[in-house]
């Protein structure tokens, strides 16, 4: 594909999105009628990102927070240097990531750890100890969460699994790291009862397929069922495999 088609279909969706067609299915749809080939929509659409993935990336589109693919513009802002941009998203990281060492934030940037050093520098980071290691983070850290269900079902490919090194993740024991990072790349959906990855689990239609990695007791079982009900109405039989 060119870069003068890459251009011309980029500026066409955000241009469709602006204007209020922000599914991907519709996006596609518009492209198709300004004449892209085959070749160009395996591109542009890929099931991996392609070029929606890109102008994310590029500040341009953001994904909504939601199941359906959905996009909407990016707030406008203020072009920052390299630097300070990297800093700002530092803070970010270990405001919200936190707490998180610094094999964390260099695995979640790319980012040599002697580099992620001297980023954290500029931070009023502070300092805590998880089983032996050094923990960073900026927002306070209180004892107790009582609107932290004890029982969270993640997605695939989620955040709390992407955003710290998984040999190094204080939510995912290593004795389950490969039943949750599968040696093709994909990252399953894990089930965090208590903040601890305990089992990964898989909707079929209307039912519930929960693949338990260890004894769990019949209470946890129950927090389980409870919260698969909030979040699904149509399940119909839950098969727990151990």
């Amino acid at each position: 594909m060119s870069p003068e088609r890459i251009e011309y279909f980029s500026k066409l969706i955000v241009k469709r999105v602006a204007e209020g067609i922000t599914s991907r299915d519709d996006l596609k749809k518009e492209c198709i009628m300004a004449g892209m080939t085959d070749n160009e929509r395996s591109g542009v659409f890929h099931s991996w990102g392609g070029l929606l993935m890109l102008l994310c990336q590029r500040g341009f589109l953001n994904y909504k927070v939601q199941e359906k693919k959905e996009f909407i513009l990016c707030p406008s802002y203020i072009p920052m240097q390299k630097e300070a941009a990297q800093i700002e998203q530092a803070r970010r990281y270990f405001t919200n990531f936190a707490p998180a060492t610094i094999k964390d934030a260099s695995y979640y940037f790319k980012w040599t750890q002697a580099y992620t050093k001297k980023i954290m520098k500029n931070l009023p980071l502070l300092n805590l100890q998880i089983n032996g290691k050094d923990y960073f983070h900026l927002s306070k850290i209180r004892s107790n969460y009582p609107d932290i269900p004890h029982c969270i079902f993640l997605a695939g490919f989620d955040q709390l699994m992407l955003g710290y090194q998984k040999t190094e993740s204080i939510y995912l024991p290593k004795e389950y790291l490969r039943g949750i990072y599968t040696l093709t790349g994909i990252i399953q959906p894990a089930i965090l009862l208590d903040g601890k990855v305990i089992g990964k689990w898989k909707k079929d239609k209307t039912r519930l397929v929960i693949v338990l990695f260890q004894s769990v007791s019949s209470q946890g079982k129950m927090c389980i069922a409870n919260e698969s009900e909030l979040l699904w109405d149509d399940i119909k039989k839950i098969e727990w495999v151990r």
